[in-house]
This record gives structure tokens, C-alpha cells and sequence, in this order.
């Protein structure tokens, strides 16, 4: 990825105005994140990767240890318009989002609610 180059300046008004210093960061970001293995990102949580992958129709612990987030996001997205009355791709949806939630709650009891 090619990096724009900028005035300090530019990239320090930038981040106090909340964005990141270079517009290539988060397009960077969300290739490194979907290129992670489901089995990293529920690392601390083995039962709901478990659950998840069972969810896929995932069985081989070497394609389990594979799987990235982008897959599975695209397993569940094709199951999903396959069959739009089987919840249990909402059920994934769920498990896919522990993490996050995990993050905003601990978050939310160090720094105080946003409101």
C-alpha cells in the first residue's frame, strides 16, 4: 500500500480532530483484521469458537485453525442467503461480536460510559 506523504502538521491536526494521521490506516487495519484466525481473535474464548464453527459446519481442527474472519464472515453471509429462517447465523453473528463487546465493556468501566 502506498502511503500518502504529509505535513506533520496536517497529520497532528488530523488526529485531534479524531481521525487517524494517514488515511491509509484503517483500509490497513481491516485487511490485517480480516486475515486473522477466527481461533486468535476467540482465543479467550474457546467454547464459543467451538460453538461457532459447529454453527459453520466446521469439523477438521485444521481447517478450524485456519479459518480467518473474513471467511467466516462469508460462510455466514452465504448461509444466511441460503436459508433465511435458520437463526442460527444470528447465533454466529453473536459469537463473532464477543470480543468486541468484551473491549466496549471494559472499556466503558475504565474510562465511564459515553453518553
Amino acid at each position: 500500500m502506498q502511503i500518502e506523504k504529509m505535513l506533520l502538521d496536517d497529520r497532528l491536526a488530523r488526529m485531534l480532530n479524531g481521525y487517524a494521521a494517514y488515511t491509509e490506516y484503517i483500509p490497513c487495519v481491516l485487511r490485517s483484521f480480516a486475515s486473522m484466525p477466527v481461533s486468535v481473535y476467540l482465543a479467550s474464548h474457546k467454547e464459543q469458537w467451538e460453538r461457532l464453527c459447529a454453527l459453520l459446519g466446521i469439523t477438521e481442527l485444521a481447517d478450524k485453525d485456519r479459518l480467518t474472519y473474513q471467511e467466516a464472515a462469508a460462510l455466514i453471509h452465504r448461509n444466511r442467503m441460503e436459508n433465511r429462517q435458520d437463526l442460527s447465523m444470528a447465533e454466529a453473528v453473536f459469537i463473532l461480536s464477543i470480543p468486541f463487546r468484551d473491549y466496549f465493556e471494559g472499556r466503558d468501566e475504565t474510562h465511564g460510559k459515553n453518553e
